[in-house]
């Protein structure tokens, strides 16, 4: 406990610092707002640079007004090309979602940072039962009264990274009623829905049928690996959400690579675990492969391809 107070200040600067990143109404610091019932903009009433009157957005412009708020080169086709209102809110809609970005990427990365401070002797078990059978085989009979809070901490960071790399992948693509944060709230609760049911669907098939050990074995290797991929996720998010155009697309790659890379290898781990009861009922076991494992694998696949193909 001791330690963990002691690592505690500099987490706690960096997201007292997020925060007020978050809380700044704009990227401008004298950006200030005039209070009124609706947007306003700044137009020049002569030739004279200090003769400047505030209109309502709503109001259309006089055409010997100039919008001052335009480019030397381009003011007056303001006007024309799109409405006042929408030239002054859509940089402030743009600046909101890039802030609230940030303030994912930097609660992730210190939520991350902190389990692996505090529980670092966790996070080698967890490695170990990553990259060795039986080292996850040892782990998992050390949980003699249930899976200890540590793996289920390491285990909630990969819903909340995983519904925020479904969030970058949706969230700017799709027309959604909800704002940022309940966007990626809502993605995250889906996707600990998801794992949940699959866990619940094992759990249910090991008291019906005599398969409880290995089926035990295979949940709690997804649980392992869904938390290796949770930190591994939020390394790929921060590129994502904050990096130049360029960037974001290397780490889209990253993330569809990677989670396929980490799917291959738990399904290999898998047939270790199963191999055996296939062989004595292979029917029963390729109807699980089949309903469980392979068409929500399709179904996501399919949906990344129509993304590439769509120019993603």
């Amino acid at each position: 406990m001791k330690a963990f107070f002691r690592r505690l200040p500099l987490p706690l600067l960096l997201f007292l610092w997020a925060v007020a990143l978050w809380a700044q109404p704009s990227d401008n610091p004298f950006d200030l707002v005039v209070a009124g019932s609706g947007a306003e903009r700044v137009v020049f009433k002569s030739d004279n640079p200090f003769d400047l009157e505030a209109v309502s957005a709503d109001v259309l412009p006089d055409p010997e007004y100039l919008d001052a708020s335009a480019p030397a080169g381009e003011r007056g086709a303001t006007a024309e090309d799109e409405s006042p209102a929408e030239a002054a809110v859509q940089p402030v809609e743009e600046a909101g979602t890039y802030r609230f970005k940030l303030f994912v990427s930097l609660f992730l990365a210190l939520f991350a940072g902190i389990l692996l401070s505090v529980y670092r002797s966790y996070f080698k078990n967890l490695y170990g039962a990553f990259t060795t059978e039986n080292l996850l085989t040892l782990l998992l009979r050390e949980q003699t009264k249930g899976i200890q809070m540590p793996y289920w901490a390491f285990y909630l960071l990969f819903f909340f990274s995983a519904g925020f790399s479904l969030y970058l992948l949706l969230g700017s693509r799709v027309a959604w009623p909800f704002s940022p944060l309940e966007l990626w709230l809502l993605l995250s609760v889906g996707v600990f829905v998801v794992f949940s049911l699959k866990h619940l669907l094992l759990a249910l098939t090991g008291l019906v049928f005599p398969l409880a050990k290995p089926l035990g074995v295979y949940s709690f290797t997804i649980m392992v690996f869904n938390s290796i991929m949770g930190l591994y996720l939020v390394f790929v998010n921060v590129f994502w959400a904050l990096g130049p155009e360029g960037v974001r697309h290397i780490a889209f790659y990253a993330f569809a690579g990677g989670v396929m890379l980490f799917y291959l290898y738990r399904v290999l781990r898998t047939l270790f675990i199963a191999m055996p009861y296939a062989i004595s009922s292979p029917l029963h076991f390729l109807l699980y492969i089949c309903a469980v494992e392979l068409a929500p694998l399709l179904v996501v696949w399919r949906f990344v391809a129509d993304k590439i193909a769509a120019g993603f």
